[in-house]
């Protein structure tokens, strides 16, 4: 029996604008602190769409209304605050979805750790030294912050650029730090990352070159997107076609790397898709600390930091 088969290759433009997009989320937070200025409580509201209930209705019946995808990096913390509420307010907004490297974590991370930012500067705190104070019981967020700052040598002053921080996990077990090296030229608006460390702790490390590898895909995918990607939708058509008006990252635009995988005895816990939590928040933080503008979208385009130093 001769079957025979079609290659169908999609174009540039049809890929862009009829395939299926990460899902839109808007997010409220709020926390509360003692006498002493320590967190007691965090409170996480996501509007988003399901994924879940999008691309697998089985699963998502099974579920019973219930989205961790959607929600994933919202209902967990490697920082000690006792109380943590994460809520998913489902609004559909009637595009096609699927997860994006990262799943959820590339939008609720960005925006609880920009906001673990905000409580830092508001208590005076050094961001670093906050986090690491605040993960004193989770020894694996402690560590790879501890880590991270000796990489970037954190207190060490720069002329005319700032760092960020971010701390994310992901699966449960893996987890990872990320500081972000950055200039802003304040009449144009363009961000440029100079430099990204990043710690990760996932456990028994089987393939460090892999590892390595991993990581630094999820930094430049993350900072690609933190940067540059933008989809916007008009009379239910997607405007971009190309590279032309959906711009990525570039070659001459990638900073200078360094991972750093800290193998140890435990069961090997996965990297895939670790890193690129950190991305967002961790240049959204540098912002603020090289302009005093905080951001809270993303991308952190031109236009939006303009906007943002003259406000």
């Amino acid at each position: 029996c001769i079957r025979d088969s079609v290659k169908v290759i999609w174009s540039r433009e049809d890929d862009l604008q009829d395939g299926a997009f990460r899902p839109l989320a808007a997010q409220y937070l709020r926390a509360a602190l003692d006498g002493d200025g320590n967190i007691t409580a965090l409170h996480q509201r996501v509007a988003t769409p399901t994924v879940l209930g999008y691309m697998n209705e089985p699963r998502w019946e099974h579920a019973r209304g219930r989205d961790g995808i959607s929600m994933n990096g919202a209902q967990t913390t490697r920082y000690d605050i006792p109380n943590v509420r994460a809520e998913h307010v489902m609004v559909d907004r009637c595009t096609r979805l699927a997860p994006w490297r990262g799943v959820a974590t590339s939008y609720t991370r960005f925006a609880n750790e920009s906001f673990i930012d905000e409580l830092a500067y508001a208590r005076g705190a050094d961001p670093l030294a906050f986090r690491v104070e605040l993960a004193h019981a989770n020894e694996a967020g402690r560590t790879v912050l501890e880590e991270v700052g000796r990489m970037a040598d954190w207190s060490r002053p720069r002329e005319g650029r700032s760092l960020g921080v971010a701390l994310s996990d992901y699966g449960g077990n893996s987890v990872s730090a990320g500081i972000a090296e950055i200039s802003v030229d304040v009449d144009t608006g363009v961000i440029r990352v100079h430099r990204f460390w990043m710690a990760i702790d996932a456990g028994f490390i089987l393939a460090p070159g892999n590892t390595e590898a991993q990581m630094e895909g999820t930094i430049i995918f993350g900072l690609s997107n933190a940067l540059k990607e933008r989809i916007t939708i008009n009379g239910g058509t997607v405007d971009q076609t190309n590279f032309h008006d959906y711009p990525v990252m570039r070659m001459n635009e990638i900073p200078e790397i360094q991972v750093r995988a800290l193998s140890n005895d435990k069961a090997p816990s996965g990297i895939g898709e670790l890193g690129l939590a950190t991305t967002g928040a961790a240049v959204a933080n540098a912002l603020f600390a090289a302009t005093g503008a905080r951001i809270r979208e993303l991308p952190l385009t031109p236009d939006r930091v303009l906007a943002a130093l003259r406000a």
